[in-house]
């Protein structure tokens, strides 16, 4: 068995570090960061500049901005997975010390300290240099325009899961800009380079506007993110001068992480996307599939070339627990699967259950606490329990993993299939370390980033260990310094439903629902697509959920962005997706050979506005994918800049004779043109 480094080996290569003076230069997967200090320089990634200008901290004097000034550089730690450096500096009358931490994966996270100069070392001056004057802090990020083109944050409400309904929180960036709240995560990108900034509370933070603690706005030549971390002088430093600065200093910290994407080598979905994901009737735990019916299910699964087969929670009669009602037939059922060479996915979520052995003993610091200090969550579930919504900074992470590799080595489970594990949910638990207290005494979330990637690290390196994969089930957060530790996301649960917004009673939209409601003049557009539910913008592969009953209404939503929907519902809809990954199959398509319609050199454009084309570019010519964003029976013309000695449409062998084409629903049209 392969130790931890070896499994993070295989995908990032070692940390290249160069130090000249206070400038460290660092080199990753696909990406080169040229410190400047404590800040990035300059930006590199898939050899794009990321950056137009420095990254810079913007600091205000009576008004008067100041340039901070780098004194001095010193490595405290380096080696192949991680490289710790301090920066000693100053800016007007404040000092700056600051701890960088680099780790492989091309995640730079920074603790900023600032301190007020004292009476304590003339070297400072007189006497009015220690009266306090900073009034304004301002991190800015000028990303090229060429990256700048996408945004994602999370999450779009401050106290929710997910976003329910929505896709406010990814989109391309409006000519105006975007100003928005405190947020954990905001990316800024496209499909080949951008950049996050992460931080996982607000504290000492003063916003002068609560709603433009992040802002983005457009120059000509870059994206220009604000992180407004002063609009006023520290609460702390008011109405001290002089000699007053020798009495017990409160410093002001910051602590952010920025990282550069894509985060890893993207690596197509392949066998993996043929799957099935859960039983096709409701499980019942008290009454499970008996093995004849599960073996005959199977065997019909094998014909239509599904590799995965998900088991949902329902197989654990503890919820995330992994403990099933009969494990020997369970057991069973896994090796009927593996004799059909078809892989077991397993279940573990979000959730800390009441009916687990040591419940009583561990819930109060196992569980997330909303400021107010009560529970979220509390789910009924069958056999009768209640479930929590757990926090993964608390003392159940570690019973997670353990679980996990029960499931793996004891059962024969292949993967493990998360549920919210990694979504950082905002908590002020103060048994495991989460929230903080202002200086009235009220309680405030703090977002458990590096604890959720510290324990997603350990869940990926245990899984591939034992020669598996893991799925992040994450719908509307996208976060890659968490995400980087999965194999696959499965992102759409928050658009899939629709909600009385009196009742907020769920409803399933259908396909054609789907489409208007997201693609049409009324809908979130491209952008929101592409930032959120391709995964090529982060080295992660992504698939789409979707409960709609008929799988070829939906997948034309997502396919014409080289994404398929997960096949759900009865066996019509396997049929359906294995008629797609048969194609898939037979001319060879894949991530790399594909041309979205949106590109300017996407071969084919339609006449109709509401039908579009995307790509896959191969060895015997091109596969077209016609998608009637309609909805209703539409007939276009297309023209098509790529040379072809024929054109059929794949599943009704039609030869089409003109560039010209009927589509009567929303199901998606393969055309193969040959060369």
């Amino acid at each position: 068995m392969e130790n931890p480094s070896n499994i993070i080996a295989q995908i990032w290569q070692p940390l290249q570090v160069k130090k000249d003076g206070t400038s460290v230069q660092i080199g990753c997967f696909g990406r080169t960061y040229h410190m400047d200090g404590t800040l990035p320089g300059k930006i590199v990634s898939n050899g794009n500049e990321v950056l137009t200008s420095p990254i810079r901290l913007r600091a205000a004097f009576h008004g008067k901005e100041e340039s901070v000034r780098n004194e001095n550089t010193y490595i405290e730690e380096q080696n192949d997975d991680r490289l710790v450096y301090l920066n000693q500096a100053t800016v007007g009358n404040v000092i700056i010390n600051s701890r960088v931490t680099v780790e492989r994966d091309g995640l730079i996270w920074i603790d900023l300290m600032l301190f007020p100069f004292t009476g304590t070392g003339a070297m400072f001056g007189d006497i009015d240099s220690l009266t306090p004057k900073l009034d304004r802090l301002t991190l800015e990020l000028p990303i090229s325009r060429n990256c700048g083109e996408l945004f994602h944050y999370w999450p779009a409400v401050s106290a929710s899961l997910s976003s329910n309904g929505t896709l406010s929180n990814s989109g391309s960036i409006p000519e105006n800009g975007l100003s928005l709240p405190f947020r954990p995560h905001l990316w800024i990108g496209n499909e080949s380079a951008g950049l996050s900034f992460y931080a996982e509370s607000n504290q000492f933070w003063q916003n002068s506007d609560q709603a433009k603690a992040l802002t983005v706005s457009l120059t000509d030549s870059a994206t220009v993110v604000q992180i407004h971390l002063l609009d006023s002088m520290p609460v702390d430093w008011v109405g001290r001068s002089g000699d007053d600065w020798n009495d017990a200093i409160e410093p002001i910290g910051f602590s952010f992480g920025l990282q550069a994407s894509p985060v890893k080598p993207y690596t197509p979905v392949g066998d993996y996307r043929k799957v099935c994901h859960k039983n096709l009737a409701c499980a019942d735990p008290d009454h499970p599939y008996d093995l004849d019916s599960f073996e005959r299910e199977a065997d019909e699964f094998a014909s239509l070339g599904i590799r995965w087969r998900t088991f949902h929670e329902d197989w654990s009669i503890i919820q995330n627990y992994g403990r099933p009602q009969d494990e020997a037939l369970f057991k069973a059922k896994i090796d009927a699967l593996h004799k059909r060479g078809i892989k077991a996915m397993v279940y573990f979520g979000y959730e800390y259950a009441s009916a687990l052995p040591d419940f009583y003993d561990n819930y109060r610091n196992a569980v997330v606490r909303g400021e107010n200090g009560t529970l979220r969550g509390g789910w009924q579930r069958r056999p009768p329990q209640r479930d929590y919504i757990v926090c993964y900074a608390g003392n159940y992470a570690e019973t997670m993993l353990e679980r996990c590799r029960h499931a793996m080595d004891e059962y024969g489970a292949d993967g493990i299939y998360t549920d919210g594990t990694y979504v950082p949910i905002g908590c002020a638990n103060e048994k495991h370390g989460c929230g903080w207290t202002d200086r009235d005494g009220n309680r405030h979330q703090t977002w458990p980033l590096r604890k959720v990637r510290e324990h997603v690290k350990k869940l990926y390196t245990q899984t591939h260990e034992r020669g598996g994969i893991v799925e992040a089930h994450q719908s509307s957060c996208v976060i890659p310094m968490i995400l980087a530790y999965s194999d696959c996301y499965w992102d759409g649960e928050h658009i899939a439903l629709t909600y009385d917004p009196v009742t907020q009673a769920a409803r399933v939209l259908s396909g054609k629902e789907l489409i208007e409601k997201y693609t049409g003049e009324n809908g979130s557009g491209v952008g929101a697509i592409r930032a959120e539910f391709t995964g090529i913008n982060f080295g992660v592969p992504c698939q789409f959920l979707s409960y709609a009953p008929v799988f070829d209404e939906c997948s034309g939503l997502t396919l014409l962005y080289g994404v398929l929907p997960k096949p759900q519902g009865g066996m019509d809809n396997l049929r359906q997706a294995a008629r797609h990954w048969k194609i898939m199959d037979d001319y060879g398509l894949n991530e790399d050979c594909f041309i979205p319609f949106w590109k300017k050199d996407c071969p084919i454009k339609c006449s109709e506005r509401s039908v579009s084309c995307s790509v896959w570019s191969t060895e015997r010519g091109f596969i077209a994918v016609f998608v009637n964003l309609s909805g209703t029976p539409v007939q276009t013309d297309f023209s098509c800049t790529l040379p072809h000695s024929s054109a059929v449409e794949i599943d009704s062998g039609t030869v089409l004779t003109e560039n010209h084409i009927q589509i009567n629903d929303s199901a998606p049209v393969y055309v193969f043109f040959e060369k």
